[in-house]
């Protein structure tokens, strides 16, 4: 007897109902009834008490099974479609009792599978492998550092030929920006670092001296 649409609805929203699975004997084998929430939130919090999913995963492959009820399913997602796709072996069997929402999924699922990707092949280093990665990456680093002190040379002889390009007024600048500048945060540091030598304890300057000379 199918269920009332009002209790359907009001049991599809009730997130706690655990997923159920039943096997009964049928005229043409066994059936086997689901029911409840078959969602990716259930099948997690099944996972934890290992109800349904160790009976699930031991009707993989089974033989007898004449029939699949899914109509009982109060919700069921991509993930509670993919786990009975799994153990189906990657195709609905032919007397599937389904809702058309059930169908759309499964029918989705089968669309993935076809167009799916094959996995890459991952690549595995081995010690001859290392060695050539490393030396590459030896000879690009020696390339960079040839190239940069060729640019430095050459920029030498160029201002060798021709003093007049040289930015001295630029030179100049830095040079009393990271110099004459820095002298108050120099004298501050040296002043604070005075500061700590002061208070200091003799004695727990001379046995951290100690420590550190031994």
């Amino acid at each position: 007897m199918a269920a009332n649409p009002i209790t359907r609805l009001q049991r599809s929203l009730n997130y706690d109902t655990p997923p159920g699975l039943e096997v009964a004997a049928g005229s043409q084998g066994k059936i086997v009834r689901l029911s409840g929430q078959w969602t990716a939130l259930a099948l997690a919090r099944d996972r934890a008490t290992g109800h349904v999913i160790p009976q699930l995963r031991s009707l993989e492959g089974a033989e007898g099974i004449g029939q699949w009820d899914l109509s009982r399913i109060d919700r069921m997602d991509h993930v509670g479609g993919q786990a009975l796709w799994r153990v189906w072996g990657h195709r609905m069997p032919p007397d599937t009792e389904l809702t058309d929402t059930q169908r759309d999924i499964f029918e989705r699922i089968a669309l993935l599978d076809t167009v799916r990707e094959t996995a890459e092949p991952v690549v595995r280093f081995d010690p001859f492998t290392r060695l050539g990665l490393a030396i590459f990456s030896f000879l690009e680093h020696l390339y960079g550092g040839v190239a940069m002190f060729g640019r430095v040379v050459l920029d030498l002889l160029a201002i060798a030929r021709k003093p007049a390009i040289t930015p001295w007024t630029e030179i100049s600048a830095n040079v009393y920006n990271a110099g004459t500048k820095a002298l108050p945060i120099t004298a501050l540091v040296a002043f604070l670092i005075g500061i700590v030598l002061a208070i200091c304890p003799r004695s727990n300057c001379g046995s951290s001296a100690r420590i550190s000379t031994s």
